[in-house]
């Protein structure tokens, strides 16, 4: 009688083990979009930052030559662009972490920043929508430097396979318009 709970107990081990469906075997594919390394280059109009801060040094360059009797000397064209160059790692094609630099110019106002940024990502397969926040250093042309952020409030991106090709809009510190294009490595 001691060994009947373990023989019905291995009874039905045995029966359960001849009723159970085939193992299902797992397999892992490894899909070369979880992890995507993207380097991009973009142009664009000045920032908020650029803006005013070009047009109150372009005043003040304004009131100072006037106060000056000199005879005016040719200048240079009046200039306001942006440029980006950054990196981003993609995963899951959905997360994207990553830096960049960015110069922007504003008549005789220069402004490097450099940043860390963070992007989310979301959409077709080759069209995305994406928000992105960052925050690093300004470095201003009188060499001052100021801690700065900016936040992408949206970007469109055509997504192919080997690179894409965006429009996005920021604010305060990054061009408010920038098309650029991107390729994966």
């Amino acid at each position: 009688m001691k060994r009947l709970p373990f023989i019905f107990i291995l009874l039905l081990i045995l029966i359960g083990k001849a009723f159970s469906a085939e193992p299902v075997q797992v397999t892992v594919e490894t899909d070369k979009n979880l992890i995507k390394n993207e380097a991009y280059l973009s142009i664009g109009t000045v920032s908020c930052i650029g803006l005013f801060g070009g047009a109150i040094n372009a005043i003040a360059d304004s009131i100072s030559e006037a106060k000056n009797d000199r005879p005016e000397e040719e200048k240079e064209p009046f200039e306001a662009f942006s440029v980006g160059l950054g990196y981003n790692l993609y995963l899951f094609d959905i997360l994207g972490l990553g830096g960049f630099l960015n110069y922007e110019k504003f008549g005789s106002l220069n402004l490097l920043s450099a940043q860390a940024k963070l992007t989310v990502q979301y959409g077709f397969t080759h069209f995305k929508f994406y928000h992105a926040v960052s925050g690093g250093a300004l470095f201003i042309s009188d060499n001052a430097i100021c801690p700065v952020f900016d936040v992408t409030l949206l970007g469109l991106k055509l997504d192919f396979e080997d690179f894409n090709i965006f429009l996005e809009g920021s604010l305060p510190s990054t061009a408010f318009l920038k098309l650029g294009f991107g390729y994966y490595f």
